[in-house]
């Protein structure tokens, strides 16, 4: 038995909706879920579980049509849903009463409920956010155990929109381990980066596409094969899938760098990074009290989220105290001065700062200014 496990899909988000780009990144999110869908079908994948958050928001009856024509197209693939925390699940949700494809179980239930599928010899036990807020661990292993009780499948799976926290201690989580023992696989959402729980028999792929600074690193899926005889997972695997990341960059300045060297180093990383990839740009170091980095012009080029510039003038001290003997400059610098010339960091921050501050209204009067 061969399964897609995708969480936290997210359809509907626009991030970065303020950025020229930010209708891109929504449509993308729509085209690699049509992907994974896609896949599911190429693979010949019997499930597709979707463990919650398949919306950023209660979806009206729309956009579940839409999912549901793609649901139509891989009408071999059988399809669990689960709501999570953003799909608001309610009880006059147009999912309580939308009409799915053949192929698509919604589990709109309170609590546990039990999913057979004879052909595949597989019993899934499916929980959607509504009945999970108020239940700690102790009571779904319960509710798990009553329900396969009587259950002959081979292939045992649980999905959950995400672990409930354990308040049982150590003695609960022996508990769930037992659990896990009598499962095949425990599907869970909850966003995030991808991890596997439990190596082999419990993981959540995490968001499928980013939508956050917060968000970097590797999106994708997980895709498995589980013995119909054994009921024993074979193999899990990571899939990548997401069309773009968040990538940070620290560039480091220094007093000689220019405007135009530091544009072409970081247009140079952001090429061999991928131009579909959005970057935070941070920026340190010393720098010449005369250069202004200016990088709007990257932002027209790449997808850029944020830009970060922490350099610092590098001043000569002693020259502008030697040049500003009995002004407030001087003045300043000397407050500053400790034996032997050393200063802790918070000193030079502040001394960097203050100067800069007294230059520039030195510039604008046009003059000296008094001590």
């Amino acid at each position: 038995m061969r399964f897609i496990h995708v969480s936290d899909v997210r359809l509907g988000l626009d991030p970065e909706s303020e950025k020229s780009w930010g209708r891109e990144r929504a449509k993308e999110i729509k085209e690699t879920f049509r992907k994974v869908v896609d896949m599911a079908s190429e693979e010949g994948c019997d499930l597709l579980l979707i463990s919650g958050s398949l919306f950023c928001h209660q979806p009206v009856s729309a956009e579940l049509a839409e999912v549901n024509r793609l649901f139509l197209s891989i009408p071999a693939v059988q399809v669990v849903i689960i709501a999570g925390r953003l799909d608001m699940l309610r009880g006059n949700s147009p999912v309580q009463s939308f009409r799915w494809a053949p192929n698509v179980r919604y589990v709109t239930e309170e609590g546990l409920t039990r999913l057979s599928f004879p052909a595949l010899n597989t019993t899934v036990y499916a929980a959607s956010c509504r009945g999970t807020e108020e239940k700690g661990l102790s009571q779904w292993m319960e509710d798990c155990r009553g329900l396969s009780q009587e259950d002959k499948s081979a292939v045992r799976i649980l999905l959950l929109p995400e672990l409930p926290e354990e308040e049982a201690g150590e003695e609960g989580q022996k508990e769930w381990g037992k659990l896990l023992q009598e499962l095949s696989y425990c599907a869970l959402g909850g966003g995030g980066q991808h991890r596997e729980l439990v190596p082999g028999k419990a993981a959540a792929p995490g968001a499928l596409e980013p939508a956050s600074l917060e968000e970097s690193g590797v999106h994708g899926v997980y895709a498995g094969d589980i013995s119909g005889v054994s009921g024993r997972l074979i193999d899990l695997r990571f899939i990548p899938m997401a069309s773009a990341s968040y990538i940070p960059l620290l560039a480091k300045v220094e007093p000689g760098t220019g405007n135009d060297e530091l544009q072409g180093l970081l247009r140079k990383n952001m090429e061999e990074r991928g131009r579909q990839n959005i970057f935070r740009l941070r920026l340190w170091g010393m720098r010449d009290p005369e250069v202004r980095f200016d990088l709007r012009c990257l932002e027209r080029e790449f997808r850029i989220a944020e830009i970060l510039d922490e350099t610092e003038p590098e001043y000569d001290f002693s020259a502008l105290f030697e040049e500003h003997p009995q002004d407030m400059i001087g003045f300043y610098i000397s407050t500053f001065r400790k034996s032997g010339g050393q200063m802790s960091q918070l000193d030079k921050k502040a001394m960097y700062y203050g100067i800069n501050a007294l230059l520039k209204t030195q510039k604008k009067e046009g003059g000296q200014p008094e001590a």
